[in-house]
């Protein structure tokens, strides 16, 4: 199954069309939701290990959009000439072998760049929004509310609500 046919479905475990090796009562048996990812995490490894090697060109596409570097983020026309495909060509493979089209990739990962970036360095949206490469804060809005479901401010306030110090022995929340 192409991994574009799974894009934004839910299907239970005893559907899939392989062997996924747990029931839906096992994965829903494991008390924390941190335990349910660990498991299903260990399984998808295992499947993906079986499977052949991944396409060199997508490798290197997902390689050229990984979050944590320090320039910009290429654009899909730049990486589709790079790996000298045309870009409908390009569009297809990728998104049978990814599960998404490129350019949502890209913006998820410039999204992931943003959160990265907001762990370690504290500051305003607009700041952030142009440091992750985005046009500018209504932009970066858009994104956030697409793949968090929440705009930038609120997550922050659901951020800070985790968030406390010690003074005189007595833990303050902020």
């Amino acid at each position: 199954m192409a991994a574009g046919e799974l894009l934004d479905a839910a299907i239970p475990c005893g559907d899939l069309p392989f062997a996924l090796e747990v029931s839906d009562a096992q994965l829903f048996a494991s008390e924390a939701p941190a335990q349910r990812l660990d498991l299903l995490t260990r399984l998808c490894r295992r499947r993906i290990s079986m499977l052949s090697p991944p396409d060199p060109l997508i490798r290197h596409a997902l390689a050229c959009w990984l979050p944590t570097g320090a320039s910009d983020l290429p654009t899909v026309a730049a990486v589709t000439a790079a790996v000298a495909l045309s870009e409908r060509a390009f569009e297809r493979r990728f998104t049978r072998l990814v599960g998404m089209p490129p350019m949502r990739y890209r913006r998820l990962a410039r999204f992931r760049r943003l959160l990265a970036q907001r762990r370690t360095a504290h500051g305003n949206w607009a700041t952030a929004a142009a440091a992750a490469g985005y046009s500018d804060q209504a932009h970066l809005v858009r994104d956030f509310r697409a793949f968090a479901g929440v705009t930038p401010t609120e997550w922050a306030k659901a951020q800070a609500a985790h968030a406390g110090f010690v003074q005189d022995a007595a833990v303050t929340i902020v």
